[in-house]
Formats: C-alpha cells, sequence, structure tokens
C-alpha cells in the first residue's frame, strides 16, 4: 500500500462506526505486567507530518514510539524515563518530544534511537531558588519556544537555549492582580493558538469549580494575560484551539462536558460536548479533526464520540472497549490516506485503552473475586490500536 499524503487536507469524516473502518491493526498491549495497577498506555500524539505517533508506557516509564514500516505494520521502540511522566508534546520543526517528570527538570529527547536527551529546562521558584517540576507542557512560537506549566506561572524557553533562565514568565496569579481575573492553581496543560502564535492556552488545578482555572497570554507582551474564565470543573486536564483559533475547547476532571468557549467573548459558554467522564480524575484525552470538522473523545465507558462542531451535536459512536475499560485518549493522523488504485480515502485514529486498576481492600471475599474477574476482563482490552474510516470531499465555513 502506498500512503499519499495532502498537505491542505479538507476531508473530513464519513460514516462514524465500526463496521465502516477499514483493517483496524493489531492492538499493542501490555501483556508482561497485567496484574500491576498501573500497566496500561496513558495519551497518544501524532508528530505533525505523522511520521511517528507518541504514547506513554506507565508500568516502564517509557515513552512508545510508533512508526509505520513499509509492510503496514507498525514498530514499536521505547524511550525510558527516570520518573512517572506527567505530559509530554512532541516538537512540530524537529523529531524530538519534550516530556516533564515528577522531580525532574523538563527534557527533550529524541525520537528515534535511544531517546537521548536534547536539552533540560530547568524552572526555579524565584522566592526559594529551589527547581521545581513543570506538570504542562507544550511548544509554543512555532516551535521555537516551550511553553512549562508550574504552580502559579508558565516559563516559557527558547528551545535553543537550555538551563534555569526562561525567555519569559507568564505570572498567572500574582500579588499585583487586583482585577481578580487571575488564573489559580497548578498549570496542567498549554496549547498554542494555530493562527496567532504569540498566543497560548493555560489551564490550570484550580481546587473549585467556580475558581478561574483557564487563560490566554501573549507572548509578545511578556506573558500578558488576554483573558480568563472558569471551566467550571474539578480542575482542566486538557486545553485546545480550534482550527480557526477562535474557539478553545476545554475538558476537566470529574465532569462530563467537554466546553466550547468563544475567546472574543468568554463569559458563556457557546455548548457542551457530553461525553462519559464522571467520577474520575485521570486524563481523558480528545482530539480535533486536522480539517476542523469533528471533534473525537474517548469515555471510561469504552465508547468513543464524534461532535460536529459546527452543532455541538453528536453524530456517532463507537464501542473501542467491549468490556467497558476506559479510553483515555484518541488522536487523528494529520493526514488521509488513500490505497494505491483506489479513489477511498481514510483517516487514521489512535485509540488508546487502560486506567488503574486498584486492588479491592474491603475483606469481602464474593465481592473481591467478582471484582478481580470484571478487572481481569477490562484488562484483555488495554493497548493501542488503529482504526481507519472512510472520509468525503467537505468544505467548513
Amino acid at each position: 500500500r502506498v500512503m499519499a499524503y495532502a498537505m491542505l487536507d479538507a476531508r473530513a469524516l464519513g460514516d462514524w462506526n465500526a463496521n465502516t473502518a477499514r483493517a483496524a491493526t493489531t492492538a499493542y498491549a501490555r501483556r508482561d505486567a497485567l496484574d500491576a495497577t498501573e500497566s496500561f498506555f496513558d495519551g497518544f500524539s501524532w508528530q505533525r507530518e505523522g511520521r511517528f505517533g507518541l504514547s506513554y508506557d506507565v508500568a516502564r516509564r517509557a515513552f512508545a514510539v510508533f512508526r509505520e514500516r513499509d509492510d503496514e505494520s507498525i514498530g514499536v521502540t521505547r524511550v525510558r524515563t527516570g520518573e512517572r511522566a506527567y505530559d509530554a508534546a512532541i516538537s512540530p520543526n524537529e523529531d524530538v518530544f519534550a516530556a516533564t517528570e515528577r522531580d525532574a527538570p523538563t527534557t527533550t529527547r529524541r525520537a528515534d534511537g535511544d531517546g537521548e536527551i536534547v536539552a533540560s529546562y530547568v524552572s526555579v521558584d524565584r522566592r526559594s531558588d529551589e527547581p521545581r517540576s513543570a506538570c504542562g507542557v507544550g511548544y509554543v512560537r512555532g516551535g521555537t519556544m516551550l511553553a512549562c506549566g508550574v504552580d502559579g506561572a508558565v516559563d516559557v524557553f527558547d528551545v535553543t537555549r537550555p538551563g534555569r533562565t526562561p525567555a519569559m514568565r507568564a505570572e498567572t496569579r500574582s500579588r499585583d492582580d487586583l482585577d481578580g481575573g487571575g488564573q489559580r492553581g497548578l498549570v496542567s496543560c498549554v496549547d498554542a493558538c494555530p493562527t496567532e502564535n504569540h498566543l497560548f492556552c493555560a489551564g490550570s488545578y484550580a481546587g473549585g469549580r467556580d475558581a478561574i482555572d483557564c487563560g490566554v497570554y501573549d507572548a509578545r507582551a511578556e506573558g500578558g494575560r488576554a483573558c480568563s474564565w472558569s471551566a467550571r470543573g474539578g480542575g482542566v486536564t486538557q486545553v485546545r484551539w480550534s482550527v480557526d483559533g477562535n474557539f478553545i475547547y476545554t475538558a476537566s476532571r470529574r465532569s462530563d462536558d467537554i466546553l466550547c468557549v468563544d475567546v472574543r467573548n468568554t463569559l458563556g459558554v457557546v455548548y457542551a460536548l457530553k461525553r462519559a467522564a464522571h467520577g474520575t480524575n485521570q486524563r481523558i484525552r480528545f482530539d480535533l479533526e486536522p480539517c476542523g470538522a469533528h471533534l473525537v473523545t474517548g469515555g471510561v465507558d469504552g465508547f468513543v464520540r464524534a461532535f460536529d462542531l459546527r452543532t455541538g451535536e453528536e453524530v456517532g459512536r463507537t464501542q473501542v472497549s467491549p468490556n467497558g475499560a476506559c479510553v483515555n485518549a484518541v488522536s487523528f493522523h494529520p493526514y488521509s490516506c488513500a490505497v494505491a488504485g483506489s479513489s477511498e480515502k481514510f483517516r487514521r485514529l489512535a485509540c488508546v485503552v487502560g486506567e488503574r486498576v486498584f486492588v479491592d481492600v474491603s475483606g469481602d471475599d464474593s465481592d473481591s473475586d467478582d471484582s478481580d474477574d470484571s478487572d481481569a476482563v477490562k484488562r484483555n482490552d488495554f493497548g493501542v490500536s488503529f482504526w481507519d474510516y472512510p472520509t468525503i470531499e467537505a468544505s467548513w465555513a
């Protein structure tokens, strides 16, 4: 099969159900430690040109790099980290990725070979002069700067100048914040605006439903805050700009809603997209179709749901985990693919199934046995799988 990629891809999902998916590839599951509490893959993202995909193997504390081979199979290499990773972001300009780890500086590593560390970026507490580990990370300014979210600030480093001194620090909340619009808490996620590369959005764990936990910052004004609002959840786990740069989608812990907010008027919500995520603190990541037509998200019920972003309505769902395990991440391949000799094109979607499984210590043997059996069945679905869905030629206003 010959893969042909269109640099300007305006194809949207066609018929959205499991029956129309073409040649779902074999799932890459955790098989060597299925009795462990943390034995699953977490998150997934594609490199901007689709050369590889990146997920985190929690049990091995290693990033798994997925690459397509010439024979259509998927090869997996692993890049080990020292501590538990919080977040990762792939550089749009090079085959490297940045990762934040517990009690460690933010590092960039090569996505090929043995994962050699290219650079380290250290966020420092200005009052105590002690290093602190970042939680959320993302590339901004077209990949020339790396934004690292810490408690109360976002340190923005020049990727060519690693070390302890950021090029800019965006204070999300300071003592001089008199307008009451300061963003609270540990910054957990960062996303760059696709149309204005000097703008970026940051979400945080603010600690309350009414607390301000989202903000947009301007790198031209030394990280000055452009606007801020509350995502109305238990702490923001993901923020994502729309492809036109006018809307921001936010997901929160213990909330079924993915909120769409117009950055030109953040006082209200345009619409809320419903998914199954209530009652969990796990990050359940969503993704936007490259042409901007649909948003796709997983859930704790094993389903993947697709929404039309023009109306906010659900247009279909697919059960990726037959046993009801959590789908913690979905990610679109950046381009459509075409089969040689055929006019039909497909959109590849990566789905990650996995969640923490805790031991029942209640003392009731019968209930414990039933719970263990249920967890063992769920673990059979854990892994990363790839699905190809048909696309249609469409234009979107």
